[in-house]
């Protein structure tokens, strides 16, 4: 990824830039960070202190109006400068609605 394109780069979905709170889960320890981009397989998160690649935890992405949309993700890459870049595994049929309804409304 380039440093001046964030969320562009060979990945075939549509990444575009959406800032939300996001808390993250693994075992005892909870983190919370925000989103750089998001698309329905996965999100940037911003932080200076990303887990390792292959960690996989539990993310609630706080969205505008209405509960949070929770997910089982796994950290795909490491981000110089910015955090770290997730898969989304598993999340419920209605959280991936939801998901899809929030992509599809965000500026292209």
């Amino acid at each position: 990824m380039s440093a001046g394109s964030p969320g562009m780069d060979r990945r075939e979905a549509y990444r575009p830039r959406f800032f939300a709170e996001v808390e993250i889960e693994k075992g005892e320890t909870r983190m919370k960070l925000r989103t750089q981009d998001i698309s329905l397989e996965g999100m940037l998160l911003e932080t200076d202190t990303p887990l390792e690649p292959g960690t996989e935890f539990k993310a609630r992405v706080r969205l505008h109006g209405g509960p949070p949309l929770e997910a089982e993700c796994v950290v795909k890459r490491l981000v110089a400068g910015i955090g770290m870049g997730v898969e989304f595994l598993e999340m419920t049929t209605g959280d991936r609605v939801r998901l899809r309804k929030l992509v599809e409304e965000l500026p292209h």
